[in-house]
């Protein structure tokens, strides 16, 4: 039970850590809190920290995994006299880092932070995993201040013009990814039906080692493309933002994808479309029967894709 009201709280701290699709799902929560308060920092990743200063969603942020700031996770653990005062400048600190021992709160508090609330981030319920994580906000948040819709930026209408559809063929899970050879031979095909449009395929450690067969096989497809390799997040919105479709799996990618406001035509397996799928989607995901990827065939996803989605048909004339 938080202890503090919304009148009292003026400078907050938001503890996230986890994979980028992690981040991202919190990010609508994060602008909730900025709202609530006026001042919010963060304690995160550096590209997560980045990311958001970049998009005026934190006025600042310091590294999690910082070597000064062991001391935070160690029981009796000590911290420097700059890293004391930093977090004792705190009225609150909500936390999504999972915290099984109390032993990072334990920390906190002994900086003087006048209030820390424990926010859940398995998202283990039923429901929208952005909806679970805003759901576990101190009340004074929630209460004054309900989530309002998300998008990094102020305008999310996809320009009519734009021929730029994006394709992020993995994740951050090898489960979760239908097979390549299966979207290779798809993608020709919805290339086909838009000429003119052309793919940024977007890539990052995690695929570094599928890039030499990925480009040879995508420059045998006749596919006119681009690469996007490992990018830093704000410069990857950035190039998201014009396209005009985004096709992947359940991944960090699409959800930040969505959250340029990009129409997400997604591929499922075995997670949950009602848990996962980005919040807000306009366009209804494929799932494989049962979970099984080797149930979905490229001639059911190429149907689900032309047939399904309204708005990339209505495209398809406007440029044929």
């Amino acid at each position: 039970m938080s202890r503090v009201d919304s009148a009292s709280v003026r400078r907050i701290l938001a503890v996230r850590g986890g994979a980028l699709g992690d981040f991202i799902l919190t990010l609508p929560a994060l602008q909730q809190l900025r709202r609530a308060a006026g001042h919010l920092e963060l304690l995160t990743r550096p590209a997560y920290g980045r990311f958001a200063r970049d998009f005026g969603i934190v006025s600042g942020w310091r590294a999690l995994n910082a070597p000064d700031a062991t001391g935070l996770t160690v029981a009796g653990g000590g911290l420097s006299p700059s890293w004391q005062q930093w977090l004792g400048g705190f009225d609150a600190v909500v936390s999504w880092v999972p915290d099984p021992d109390g032993v990072f709160q334990e920390q906190i508090r002994r900086c003087g932070v006048a209030d820390f609330h424990q926010a859940d981030a398995r998202c283990s319920g039923p429901g929208p995993a952005a909806q679970q994580l805003s759901a576990g906000l101190p009340l004074w948040a929630r209460e004054a201040h309900p989530a309002p819709p998300f998008c990094l930026f102020e305008d999310c209408t996809t320009p009519p013009e734009s021929n730029l559809i994006a394709f992020h063929p993995g994740s951050g899970s090898a489960r979760k990814n239908w097979p390549l050879e299966r979207w290779l031979m798809v993608l020709p095909e919805l290339q086909r039906l838009r000429p003119a449009c052309r793919w940024l395929v977007i890539t990052g450690e995690v695929e570094a080692g599928i890039l030499p067969g990925l480009h040879r096989d995508l420059e045998r497809s006749g596919l006119p493309w681009e690469s996007l390799h490992d990018l830093d997040l704000t410069f990857l919105a950035q190039r998201l933002r014009p396209c005009r479709a985004f096709f992947g799996h359940d991944s960090g990618i699409s959800h930040l994808a969505a959250a340029c406001g990009v129409s997400c035509h997604l591929l499922f397996g075995p997670t949950d479309p009602a848990i996962w799928a980005p919040e807000g989607a306009t366009m209804p995901p494929c799932r494989a029967p049962q979970g099984d990827w080797q149930q979905l065939t490229p001639a059911a996803v190429l149907e689900w894709a032309t047939t399904s989605h309204s708005a990339f048909m209505s495209y398809s004339a406007k440029i044929q």
